[in-house]
């Protein structure tokens, strides 16, 4: 989890250096930021519900790891799959349905 940070920490001590990017990763620290975002309730972040819920599809063994709201929003579109992004990103577009949907 640190090898990113220290390679752009301490980048001038090998500036030919490579960092090989682990692409599975990724959303497991997005899934980390999400629910740290959305412990804020004054500001709540629609993208971050979306990826939320996104993930939620993607990745259904981590299901239960999901504020129960999301998984209530999964459980009523039974329609949406994971490899549906262009559907996720119109959700992040109609803030308002999603307020109201989660």
């Amino acid at each position: 989890m640190n090898a990113p940070r220290n390679f752009f920490k301490h980048a001038d001590n090998d500036p030919e250096g490579t960092l090989k990017f682990h692409e599975v990763s990724n959303g497991h620290l997005m899934l980390d930021a999400c629910a740290v975002l959305r412990q804020f309730p004054e500001s709540p972040l629609v993208e971050a519900t979306v990826f939320l819920a996104w993930f939620g599809l993607a990745e259904p063994q981590m299901r239960n790891a999901l504020p129960e709201e999301v998984r209530n929003f999964l459980e009523d579109r039974n329609d949406l799959g994971a490899e549906d992004f262009p559907r996720f990103r119109n959700l992040c577009n109609r803030v308002e349905a999603i307020a109201r949907d989660v």
